[in-house]
């Protein structure tokens, strides 16, 4: 009956070990989508409603483009960085279950 709990804690570590790999590979990644944010924050602070506005009466489709893909650009990265955090929520989860396990051990040991 023992081996059940140990082959649960060898699942855990092992989806634990492949959570930590995979958060490993995605902090890159959100790195430079919050650099994409922030930028494109800075651009969307510079707009002024009634540019677009004067845009839109003068029918500047460059300019309007190129509204629009900053917009589009800014999107994909709000989802890289949420799916960073939902992995990072992943590890954090399973380390805690972890901790939980090894401190219940502990206790039964005694």
């Amino acid at each position: 009956m023992e081996s059940a709990p140990k082959e649960t804690e060898a699942l855990i570590n092992s989806k634990l070990n492949e959570a930590q790999r995979n958060l490993e590979a995605k902090k890159q990644e959100a790195e430079e989508a919050k650099k994409k944010l922030q930028t494109w924050l800075e651009s969307k602070k510079a707009e002024v409603d009634t540019q677009v506005a004067e845009w839109k009466a003068q029918k500047e489709q460059k300019k309007l483009t190129s509204r629009a893909e900053k917009a589009e650009e800014y999107a994909a990265a709000s989802i890289v960085v949420a799916v960073a955090a939902v992995e990072e929520a992943e590890l954090a989860t399973l380390e805690a279950i972890v901790a939980r396990m090894e401190a219940e051990e502990a206790i039964a040991s005694n």
